[in-house]
C-alpha cells in the first residue's frame, strides 16, 4: 500500500520568512509611439514604475512581491502593424528590463511585470511576456503568453503558435514554468490565458502557490467582448475560481486590482477609479504545511481531452507571420479546424 506523501507534495525551496508581504500595483501608463526611436514613452513608463515601487516601500515597509498590470511599459497598441510592435518591444535581455531588475535588487524583492519583448533567437517574432525579477536583479521566470483570446485580434507570438519549435528548444517544463523562490512557488499568466481554467490548473499541478495575473485594461476593452464569446467573462470572478479550485493565493492587477486567498476570497481590492497600491500579508509557511497539488481524477477526463480537436492548429506562426490584426484574423479563419 502506497503511503500518502507529506505536505507539501511538490518541490520547494526554503522560505525567507514565515509570512510575506505582497502588493498589486494599479499603474497608469502612456501609450508608446512606435515611430519614436528615442523610446521616450517607454522610459517614462519605467520611470513611473520605479517611482511607484519606491513609494510603496516608503509607505508600507519591505514588500516581498509586487505585481504590475499587463502592458506595463508599452501601453495599448490598437492598429499597430508587426513592424510597429517590433519597434516598441524591448530586448530580452536588454537595457529596459535591466532597469527593472536593478529595482528588484534595490528593494530585495520580486517584481512581476507583463511587457512586450523580442529575443534574438526568434527573429521577426515579438512576445507578450510575463516576467518575474528576483532580488538579485535577474529574471527568475520568463513566460510567453501560451495562448491568446478567441477573437485572434492579438498576434504576439504565443507558445501555441510555435509549439513544436518551442518544445524542441526549451522542453515541456517551460510551457508552464513555476519559479521556486524563497517567498513561495510563483507562476504568472496574462489576461486571456486565464479565459481557460486549464491554465491555473496546469500551474497548480506543478506546485504553484501564488498565481500572478497581469491584466490589461479590462474596463477599456470590456464592451467589445460582451456577447461575442461565452468564454470571455468576468476576470475577477474567474481568478477567484482559479484560486479556490486550486487552493492557491492570487494577485490580479488591472484597472481594478485584487488580492485573493486560497479560498477564493478577496482580501484586498483597489479603488478602480485611481492609481493605487494594495498590500496584504500571506502566511506562506502555514499555508505550505496544508497545501497540496489538486487531487484530480484524471482518468475520467483524459479520454475526452485526447479526443478533442482544437479550433486552431498549433504551429501556425512557424509557417507565416501575420502583418497586422486583420491579416491575423484572416490567417486563423482560413486555417481553423472548425
Amino acid at each position: 500500500m502506497t503511503k500518502e506523501r507529506e505536505l507539501p507534495n511538490y518541490e520547494v525551496v526554503p522560505l525567507r520568512s514565515d509570512e510575506i508581504v505582497v502588493a498589486a500595483v494599479q499603474m497608469t501608463k502612456k501609450n508608446a509611439d512606435p515611430k519614436d526611436l528615442t523610446r521616450r514613452s517607454i522610459n517614462d513608463n519605467i520611470d513611473h514604475l520605479c517611482q511607484l515601487v519606491d513609494m510603496a516601500v516608503a509607505f508600507n515597509g519591505h514588500i516581498d512581491l509586487l505585481v504590475f498590470p499587463e502592458m506595463t511599459i508599452q501601453g495599448y497598441g490598437a492598429g499597430w502593424t508587426r513592424d510597429d510592435w517590433l519597434n516598441v518591444a524591448v530586448e530580452n535581455p536588454g537595457p529596459e528590463l535591466d532597469r527593472i531588475g536593478q529595482l528588484a535588487k534595490k528593494h530585495n524583492c520580486y517584481l512581476c511585470v507583463a511587457v512586450y519583448t523580442k529575443e534574438k533567437e526568434w527573429p521577426g517574432h515579438y512576445f507578450n511576456a510575463g516576467i518575474i525579477f528576483g532580488p538579485e536583479g535577474r529574471i527568475v521566470l520568463n513566460h510567453w503568453k501560451a495562448r491568446t483570446a478567441p477573437q485572434k485580434t492579438a498576434y504576439a507570438t504565443t507558445i501555441h503558435d510555435v509549439l513544436d519549435e518551442f518544445i524542441k528548444r526549451n522542453g515541456w517544463d517551460a510551457v508552464w514554468p513555476v519559479a521556486r523562490t524563497d517567498i513561495g512557488n510563483l507562476a504568472v499568466y496574462i489576461c486571456s490565458e486565464g479565459f481557460q481554467t486549464e491554465t491555473a490548473r496546469a500551474y497548480a499541478f506543478k506546485g504553484a502557490e501564488i498565481l500572478c495575473r497581469p491584466y490589461g485594461g479590462w474596463r477599456e476593452v470590456h464592451s467589445q467582448f460582451i456577447g461575442v464569446h461565452a468564454n470571455v467573462g468576468d476576470p475577477w470572478l474567474a481568478m477567484r475560481v482559479d484560486c479556490q479550485q486550486n487552493n492557491c493565493w492570487g494577485i490580479l492587477c488591472d484597472s481594478y486590482s485584487i488580492i485573493i486567498d486560497d479560498y477564493g476570497r478577496i482580501v484586498k481590492a483597489a479603488d478602480p477609479n485611481r492609481e493605487q497600491v494594495v498590500v496584504d500579508r500571506i502566511p506562506i509557511a502555514a499555508f505550505r504545511k496544508r497545501h497540496s497539488i489538486p487531487a484530480l481524477r484524471k482518468e475520467l477526463y483524459a479520454p475526452v481531452y485526447n479526443e478533442y480537436i482544437g479550433k486552431y492548429p498549433a504551429n501556425l506562426f512557424s509557417r507565416y507571420l501575420p502583418k497586422d490584426s486583420k491579416d491575423n484574423r484572416r490567417y486563423h479563419t482560413e486555417n481553423a479546424n472548425w
